[in-house]
């Protein structure tokens, strides 16, 4: 059994190996899509591990504007964080600082960051971008053949 020490370093290791995948990835234009893509792994391999995780998609606010987004929550002894590899490429529109991977409290977040209230979006196969998924199994040292982790992830959720 993990302690939670062990369970948000399984957290963040995932988690920066997404980011680090996706640095210099000209193929994912649309910002929508980044997000999107980047939830899509993030879930999945969280999923394969037994976490209690969503997809959210919903908005951030920065004063009177707000911005589509995507990110995940995953759930700690019963308690709601927020996981967003992606949150740094708003700080320009949003005019302020953002970190590179945000890892909080969904209260926190909220209130640090204007998180506003997402829905579930369910994960889908075809939002998978293989070069994506592989980059980061292969930083992750992860040898499982992608094909059978997307069909264990489709298992999982059926």
């Amino acid at each position: 059994m993990l302690c939670q020490l062990d369970q948000v370093k399984q957290i963040l290791d995932i988690a920066i190996a997404v980011k680090n995948s996706l640095e210099g990835d000209s193929g994912i234009i649309d910002h929508r899509d980044y997000d999107r893509k980047a939830c899509s792994v993030i879930f999945g391999l969280l999923l394969l591990k037994n976490y209690d995780v969503f997809i959210q998609a919903g908005v951030l606010a920065a004063g009177e504007k707000e911005y589509d987004h995507f990110w995940i929550e995953v759930y700690l002894d019963n308690e709601a964080f927020v996981l967003d590899v992606t949150l740094s490429r708003l700080a320009e529109n949003i005019k302020k600082e953002l970190p590179e991977i945000c890892f909080m409290p969904k209260e926190e977040a909220v209130e640090v960051y204007g998180y506003g209230p997402g829905r579930d979006y369910e994960w889908r196969r075809e939002d998978c971008e293989k070069t994506l998924w592989q980059k980061v199994l292969a930083a992750l040292d992860i040898h499982t053949p992608l094909d059978e982790l997307l069909d264990e992830i489709d298992e999982t959720l059926s």
